[in-house]
């Protein structure tokens, strides 16, 4: 897994992907995840959060803060960080929203005015690589409705483990 982080913002970092979280506790890790590439500054020029693009605002103010206002949503974030899909090459995919559920399940949200096909690739790109979180892109309609266009959902399993197996893959005597 590889992250950009933004220079003002945090890593989101949860339990699922608690390998780059050890490394970032390491007194020197995150020198070491930046020099190993796990970890790279996102480039400069993006907007401040108070120039959020019209979709996205819109966005937020229509669907998220209703949302979290009814406790259905407990927190977001915009533009947190980046995936790096295909390291040693320049595509990356920076979903808009990181959005925490109010049962604690993470979703990515990437809402689109139209969709194109290399957004639509990267989406699912970034989806298969990180099943951890939940994809979903929406657009909005003419009338102003916002609708899902893509939902994808993806979880985790853990081997399954023959009778007399402990969890730690030790038979029991």
């Amino acid at each position: 897994m590889v992250l950009q982080a933004r220079r003002d913002r945090e890593v989101h970092v949860t339990r699922r992907n608690s390998a780059l979280r050890d490394l970032l506790a390491l007194p020197r890790g995150r020198e070491v995840a930046e020099r190993e590439g796990l970890l790279v500054s996102a480039p400069k020029g993006k907007p401040p959060a108070s120039e959020m693009p019209k979709w996205e605002a819109a966005y937020e103010r229509e669907v998220l803060m209703p949302a979290q206002h009814v406790g259905e949503v407990s927190r977001w974030r915009w533009h947190p960080f980046r995936f790096v899909l295909f390291p040693g090459e320049r595509q990356s995919y920076e979903p808009d929203f990181l959005v925490e559920m109010r049962d604690g399940s993470l979703e990515i949200h990437e809402v689109k005015g139209f969709e194109r096909e290399d957004s639509i690739e990267k989406f699912k790109t970034a989806a298969q690589q990180h099943p951890w979180f939940r994809f979903v892109m929406v657009t909005r309609e003419k009338h102003g409705a916002w609708t899902v266009t893509r939902r994808i959902e993806r979880r985790l399993t853990t081997p399954a483990r023959s009778e007399g197996e402990s969890p730690e893959g030790v038979r029991r005597a």
